[in-house]
């Protein structure tokens, strides 16, 4: 009984421990996507170079639950370069966040709507 206490601390320890950052490496014009688990040395998880073109895409997708009434809305931003592949960024990062970081301007691409009409 004891080892699956110990069991569940370390798990909830490793949940609440994971990190992630952003950060724009100015002297290569790159953002970065790193994380880190039990405060240990970040690792790089994604990283796209910048060029002149590149802006950040919002998107907002919005669900409503018939049940209960609620409307939820969550938010995905991507870096997108034309003419390469995009980098979704990992959610938990704030507009604001995110523009102050990579310094690029927002466009609103999309607003997705879903309803569970059960």
């Amino acid at each position: 009984m004891a080892s699956l206490g110990m069991l569940y601390i370390f798990v909830v320890y490793a949940v609440y421990s994971k990190r992630t950052y952003i950060a724009h490496l100015g002297l290569e014009n790159t953002v970065v996507v790193k994380t880190s688990w039990f405060n240990k040395a970040q690792k790089e998880k994604m990283s796209i170079n910048l060029t002149p073109t590149s802006f950040m895409a919002e998107y907002n997708y919005h669900s409503y639950d018939e049940d209960s009434g609620t409307t939820t809305t969550s938010t995905n931003y991507e870096i997108c370069t034309p003419g390469r592949p995009s980098l979704k960024l990992p959610n938990g990062f704030s507009r604001q966040k995110v523009l102050e970081v990579t310094g690029l301007t927002l466009q609103v691409i999309e607003d997705g709507y879903s309803a569970d009409l059960d």
